[in-house]
């Protein structure tokens, strides 16, 4: 029960798949949008850069990812430390 859940597209190129069995992003994130607040992101660094501007102190940060994501865990940490 997230109160805002932040998507990011695949990025082509990085997964041993074609696209056409990539999740469906806007459907999720349209799923979700009927109850709760979800964005979608073409790139990590304009999640990472949203996130931060949002998250207050206390707030729980949850990445999900099959892998490095990009550098995503300790970009955030970077991001929310400063």
């Amino acid at each position: 029960m997230a109160d805002e859940s932040f998507l990011c597209r695949p990025a082509s190129g990085t997964q041993n798949m074609n696209s056409a069995d990539f999740l469906d992003v806007d459907k999720i994130a349209s799923k979700i949008n009927e109850t709760k607040n979800a964005l979608v992101f073409e790139d990590v660094e304009v999640a990472i850069a949203e996130i931060k501007s949002r998250a207050k102190k206390g707030d729980t940060v949850l990445i999900m990812s099959n892998g490095s994501f990009q550098g995503i865990y300790q970009k955030i940490l970077k991001a929310l430390a400063s």
